[in-house]
């Protein structure tokens, strides 16, 4: 049930300009992301051999990824900004970009954001050093695999929806603002 009375407006108008700076954070990370996506899909026609290429892939699929979770992730509380997106945002995706916004968030969940070890995941073998001293090295099961043209064309269309999504909130948004005003 909506409150109402005379601070409603002013609980609106506080809950609006949280939620613009939310919008705010998340429109930059959207531009980084595009210009992360561009260039690891460049790199897609490099020869496989390129150590140099792999290491750059790695790390672009590794930002594209974890900064892709960012957006539809919670971040802590705070006073002025919002904690999320509106939730109802994944909702108004198409049923193929729903999947594959799911996917990447697994992917970011298992692959890329967390290294937590559960059970059977991550095996520590005992080698022999070069003095012969024991060297511990974990082996995870855990396997990051690069973004195939299929997904990179998915993370295109989220990202191509997600920008226009936050542009037109922020322009909601931002008739509403006053002059002067800073929040």
């Amino acid at each position: 049930m909506a409150r109402t009375g005379p601070n409603a407006g002013a609980r609106r108008a506080r809950a609006e300009r949280r939620l613009y700076k939310r919008l705010i954070i998340a429109f930059h990370d959207v531009v980084e992301l595009q210009a992360c996506h561009r260039e690891l899909s460049a790199l897609g026609t490099a020869p496989d051999d390129d150590q140099r290429r792999a290491v750059i892939a790695k790390a672009l699929a590794t930002n594209l990824i974890v900064g892709y979770g960012r957006l539809f992730s919670a971040n802590k509380d705070t006073p002025d900004v919002a904690r999320h997106l509106p939730p109802n945002f994944v909702d108004r995706f198409p049923a193929s970009l729903k999947r594959a916004h799911e996917e990447l968030m697994r992917r970011r969940n298992t692959e890329f954001a967390h290294s937590d070890p559960r059970p059977s995941e991550v095996v520590v073998r005992v080698i022999v050093g070069p003095a012969g001293q024991p060297v511990p090295v974990p082996e995870s099961s855990i396997v990051r695999r690069p973004l195939d043209a299929a997904t990179l064309d998915g993370v295109r269309e989220i990202l191509e929806t997600t920008y226009a999504f936050i542009y037109d909130e922020m322009e909601r948004i931002r008739v509403g603002l006053t002059p002067g005003e800073t929040f």
